[in-house]
């Protein structure tokens, strides 16, 4: 992406016999922002590191499992940065939950600038929140800790997406637009969808640690899919 044009610097000169100007930054400024980019920079990694051990940590033994010591070591940081950036484990948490979301706004968005029919684009989404469940650990975490919202604060984030109205949504628009066979009842089978895959995700994960999970996605996409598919005419 082309990146945003910076503004011009201020040169630090001044003229023979003129006063310094005022809102020319001094040189100790100029080296203090200097200073401050690395450290910034630094605690994005430690922010990023930390919440990436608790996402670990939570996927591994549950949000009551967890402790801020095991967090915190698997990090490779110290308390101190820990409260410096998360309140409690709560906090964590809903930082985890907060992230996760995100991935599933990013699928949609990915999704949607794919330009594919509903029904390519289910299949699409499907196979990306695979992907995302079996390799990233936000991703893992955020199913987790979703199964386990009410052992969480009121204040946790709440998910962007109900996913069966989105797939009911969308195969409603594969009727418009021919890719969804139209003797498809759209509201029973999102519910279908919705359940099969979160079945086939927990089977991957209870048996395999979803190491297998792309692989049972295919099988089970391959033998639902045909149900909806409209054939062409």
């Amino acid at each position: 992406m082309r990146r945003a044009a910076e503004p011009p610097a201020i040169l630090d000169t001044v003229q023979p016999g003129s006063a310094p100007n005022s809102t020319t930054p001094s040189r100790n400024a100029r080296r203090g922002r200097k200073t401050d980019r690395p450290l910034q920079e630094r605690a994005v990694r430690t922010r990023e590191s930390l919440l990436v051990a608790a996402a670990s940590t939570f996927e591994r033994v549950g949000y009551s499992g967890a402790t801020l010591e095991e967090i915190v070591l698997h990090a490779d940081a110290t308390k101190g940065a820990l409260y410096f950036h998360f309140r409690s484990k709560a906090d964590l948490a809903h930082a985890v939950l907060a992230a996760h979301y995100q991935q599933w706004e990013q699928i949609l968005q990915d999704a949607a600038a794919a330009d594919l029919d509903a029904f390519d684009t289910l299949g699409f989404v499907v196979h990306a929140l695979a992907r995302a469940n079996q390799t990233d650990p936000i991703a893992r975490a955020g199913v987790r800790l979703g199964d386990e919202r009410e052992q969480l604060e009121s204040d946790a984030p709440t998910p962007p997406v109900d996913w069966v109205d989105y797939v009911t949504k969308l195969l409603r628009k594969g009727h418009r637009d021919g890719s969804v066979r139209r003797d498809v009842n759209t509201a029973a089978s999102a519910r279908v969808v919705v359940a099969s895959f979160y079945g086939v995700d927990r089977m991957s994960a209870r048996l395999t640690g979803r190491d297998d999970l792309i692989k049972r996605v295919d099988e089970w996409w391959t033998m639902l899919g045909p149900s909806l598919l409209a054939q062409p005419t």
